[in-house]
């Protein structure tokens, strides 16, 4: 099965003159946001670059990945952590 074939009941597929290398490109109608690619270093890159032109910029926040939102990183550097002292 395509990619194209799995994802048909979501997104449009189109096929355009090869310039110099192959490119995808894609538009988020949502977000207003245009992404393309010319590096395909798996067989799973398509696939990969299909779901983030897909992903929202400000997902939504449901009850299943409300736990994602909460989690914070934080630098083991200390030149990274000095322009935010700790309130203490």
């Amino acid at each position: 099965m395509t990619i194209a074939e799995q994802y048909h009941d979501r997104y449009s597929f189109g096929i355009g003159s090869v310039q110099q290398r192959p490119t995808m490109e894609c538009y988020n109608n949502v977000d207003g946001v245009q992404r393309s690619t010319t590096e395909f270093p798996s067989p799973t890159s398509i696939e990969t670059f299909v779901r983030l032109c897909a992903t929202p910029l400000i997902p939504e926040m449901t009850r299943r990945n409300e736990l994602s939102f909460y989690k914070v990183s934080l630098s083991s550097s200390r030149e990274e952590r000095a322009p935010y002292p700790s309130q203490g």
